[in-house]
C-alpha cells in the first residue's frame, strides 16, 4: 500500500481521496479512522450496513455485553469501539454516567428518580432513557451546570 500527501492550495477545503483496487477491511478500517480523526463523523452498523452518524446525532453510547451500541432519537446502532476507547476520544460534550454508557450533554432533559431511587436521564425529542450511577451523578451536574456546546 502506498501512502502521499499532495499539497493544492487552490482547494477550497482539504480533501481526503483513498484510491484503491478494492475494498477490503484494511481500506474500511482507514476510512473509519479518517473520519473519526476529524470528528465529521462516526461509523456504526445496523442491518448488514454501514451508517454515518454525525456525533451531534448520538444520543448516547451503551454497552451491552460484549457490544457497544450508539442510540440516536429514534435508533441504535453498533459500533466497533469499546466505551472506554469512545471515552478517550469523543468531543467533550460526551460524558461517561456508568460503567456501561457514555451520554451527549447536549441532548439532556431532565434528571429525576425512578420508583427504586435511581437517578434516570431522559433525552429531549426522545423516549429513552439511561441509569446514571452514583459514582458519576456529580461529574455529571457539575458538566450540565458549566454549560453545554463546548469543543473538545
Amino acid at each position: 500500500m502506498e501512502c502521499r500527501i499532495v499539497v493544492d492550495e487552490s482547494l477550497p477545503s482539504d480533501q481526503i481521496i483513498l484510491n484503491c483496487k478494492c475494498i477490503d477491511e484494511t481500506v474500511k478500517r482507514i476510512e473509519e479512522l479518517i473520519l473519526e480523526a476529524t470528528n465529521l463523523n462516526i461509523i456504526c452498523y445496523k442491518d448488514h450496513r454501514s451508517y454515518y452518524l454525525r456525533f451531534d446525532e448520538i444520543l448516547y453510547y451503551e454497552a451491552i455485553q460484549n457490544d457497544t451500541y450508539a442510540h440516536s432519537s429514534d435508533k441504535s446502532y453498533k459500533t466497533r469501539h469499546h466505551l472506554c476507547q469512545l471515552e478517550k476520544t469523543l468531543p467533550k460534550n460526551f460524558i461517561r454516567i456508568s460503567k456501561s454508557a457514555i451520554v451527549n450533554i447536549n441532548h439532556v432533559h431532565s434528571i429525576g428518580h425512578s420508583s427504586d431511587s435511581s437517578n434516570v436521564l431522559n433525552f429531549n425529542g426522545s423516549d429513552k432513557i439511561v441509569y446514571i450511577s452514583r459514582r458519576y451523578a456529580k461529574s455529571l451536574k457539575q458538566s450540565l451546570e458549566r454549560g453545554r456546546n463546548y469543543e473538545k
